[in-house]
């Protein structure tokens, strides 16, 4: 009590010392002003980028064994940390069905193709330092699949790719090649030299035996693939991708920079 009796006379002092609060609904209004406004221009830059990206995607897209994709770009009026909309990507792969939400209508596959269509379009201004592809190839093959592979090397230029791929045309278009194999004492990850990285293209185009043929057809899309981007080879661009050594096994991806790995 005496405590309080000694300190109950400064209090009114300690008070007026304070300085003046602002008034918070004056606060808040300048602040939804400045939000508006910014969620305005934002929303503006948005609407004029959509359609451009919306059509290079969708070519994109076709172009990696989807003809039939639709995709484009919708915005919900919904008011975030982000702006004013958030964005939702739509596609179709089917023509009988109507277009939906990419996560819902997409499949394993699809969706890391139309993930790699979507990188490649904004690899120019990507902040992401490394793009983690899984089965991008999955379902396909032939031509598509080499331009699947050919997608990935050019990607390569702009960022980090790792790759896991069971299909030759794809890995004879990374950079470098990682092989992961496993037994008893566990998994490992070999880096393939020249000779080693023929071999391995080779067993993936012809199993097991290797034939005078395989080996010629692989050390041909190999260097086929080095002509189409020399310089991106030789500036130390690079992607990773991985393929199984063993019918049926899923290969693990190894982390470094757009290689070739198979399994």
């Amino acid at each position: 009590f005496d405590a309080q009796h000694r300190l109950a006379p400064r209090r009114p002092a300690r008070r007026d010392a304070l300085p003046a609060r602002p008034r918070l609904p004056a606060v808040g209004v300048a602040a939804r002003a400045a939000f508006t406004a910014a969620a305005a221009q934002l929303g503006e830059r948005r609407h004029a980028a959509a359609q451009p990206f919306a059509e290079a995607v969708g070519a994109e897209i076709r172009r990696l064994g989807m003809p039939h994709a639709r995709f484009a770009v919708r915005f919900i009026e919904e008011e975030g940390a982000h702006g004013a909309q958030t964005i939702e990507f739509v596609v179709g792969t089917n023509p009988e069905l109507p277009p939906g939400p990419l996560q819902r209508v997409a499949s394993g596959g699809e969706l890391s193709r139309i993930s790699l269509a979507i990188q490649t379009v904004a690899a120019a201004r990507s902040r992401i330092p490394t793009l983690v592809l899984d089965e991008a190839d999955a379902g396909i093959g032939g031509g598509t699949a080499e331009i699947v592979g050919q997608t990935l090397r050019r990607l390569g230029r702009h960022t980090q790719v790792l790759c896991v791929t069971h299909v030759a045309q794809v890995a004879a278009q990374g950079v470098q090649h990682l092989r992961v194999r496993k037994d008893d004492s566990g998994t490992h990850i070999d880096t393939l030299d020249a000779t080693e990285r023929v071999q391995e293209v080779a067993r993936m185009i012809g199993g097991t035996r290797l034939t005078d043929a395989t080996l010629a057809r692989a050390e041909e899309m190999l260097r086929l693939a080095a002509q189409e981007d020399g310089v991106a080879a030789a500036a130390g661009t690079a992607n990773a991708q991985a393929s199984p050594d063993t019918p049926g096994q899923k290969p693990k991806p190894a982390t470094r920079r757009r290689r070739a790995a198979t399994d």
